[in-house]
């Protein structure tokens, strides 16, 4: 029984035995059929539903640009309810995405996208995505948008956005996008939102305090007079240890925010508001504001803990931490 010879139709506007458009060949495709597409600049749109169709230019990367940048609505190729795969080509849009995929599954390689409103790449609809070697421009938006359930992954590609994070990933879906470059050839993503920033950096005070606090309290017990002395080394020591822990985890946990992933910070983060929250209890209940030394430092850098977790849980940075962390 011989095996199924998969269908090739070719494109060439010159060529009296090949179709003059790709929208033609896409019409006369069948599922699974390739279209080859020769030279030359083609302003259409492309359109894949209910199938399984591959686009590739015929003499390699550059030379096929499928220019829709005169559409204000409708993207550069787009697929509903199938499988496409583009290969080499250039894809231009206006006010739409160049790609734009829902239900399916999108697999591009070694092609140039660019969109000059909304992301170039929009993924929704539980698609799957894999991009390899491209490169993506946005002039209004991330280069990759990726919806709820979606998934996939940007591989070796180059991107320029207008906004951070170049790639931005919906709560639900997973894209893994390393190892990805922005337009200068460095890594992609690495601007960090100022709302990370400023909470990494408020945090640092918290991870001082912590570890000079249980150095503290270790001193004044070994300064203290009286007995049982042996009983005050044992709450020394269990101080010291949970100190020296939660500083610890501070500081990893605020290496692993710049990285890209906030969860380990949140812990020590909340201890230290809890410890602000206890300390203006104890106000209250006096009645009156009467401040120590003891309470300013709990109060201060609690405050600052209070100011790093509301950062850490704004827009742009979870945009941000999504990017890197794929959650």
């Amino acid at each position: 029984m011989s095996a199924a010879v998969s269908q090739t139709l070719i494109v060439a506007p010159e060529q009296s035995d090949a179709y003059p458009t790709i929208g033609a060949a896409l019409s006369a495709a069948a599922d699974g059929a390739t279209v080859s597409v020769a030279p030359g600049t083609y302003y259409e749109a492309l359109y894949v539903n209910d199938s399984n169709l591959t686009i590739v230019a015929a003499q390699g990367a550059g030379t096929v640009i499928v220019d829709a940048s005169a559409s204000t609505s409708h993207p550069a190729a787009s697929c509903r309810n199938g499988r496409l795969e583009l290969r080499d080509l250039v894809l231009r849009c206006g006010g739409a995405p160049a790609v734009s995929v829902g239900r399916s599954r999108l697999t591009v390689t070694g092609c140039e996208l660019t969109s000059d409103g909304g992301p170039a790449v929009d993924v929704r609809d539980g698609s799957e995505l894999t991009l390899r070697g491209c490169r993506i421009r946005a002039a209004d938006g991330p280069a990759v948008a990726v919806g709820d359930g979606c998934r996939g992954s940007v591989t070796d590609c180059r991107v320029e956005a207008s906004v951070d994070p170049a790639v931005a990933v919906a709560p639900g879906g997973h894209l893994s996008t390393r190892p990805l470059r922005d337009g200068s050839g460095t890594p992609a993503g690495t601007r960090r939102p100022p709302a990370v920033i400023a909470a990494v950096l408020l945090m640092v005070p918290a991870a001082l305090t912590w570890l000079v606090a249980g150095i503290g309290f270790t001193v004044a017990t070994y300064r203290a007079e009286g007995d049982p002395k042996w009983l005050l080394w044992i709450v020394a020591l269990a101080i010291l240890a949970l100190c020296l822990l939660i500083t610890f985890v501070t500081v990893i946990g605020i290496w692993l925010a710049w990285t890209g992933d906030s969860q380990i910070l949140r812990g020590p983060a909340g201890i230290t508001v809890a410890l602000f929250l206890i300390t203006l209890i104890m106000l209250l209940v006096r009645g009156r504001l009467h401040f120590e030394r003891t309470m300013l430092t709990p109060l201060v850098v609690g405050a600052l803990a209070t100011v790093a977790i509301a950062l850490l849980r704004s827009g742009p940075a979870k945009a941000w931490f999504r990017a890197h962390s794929g959650t």
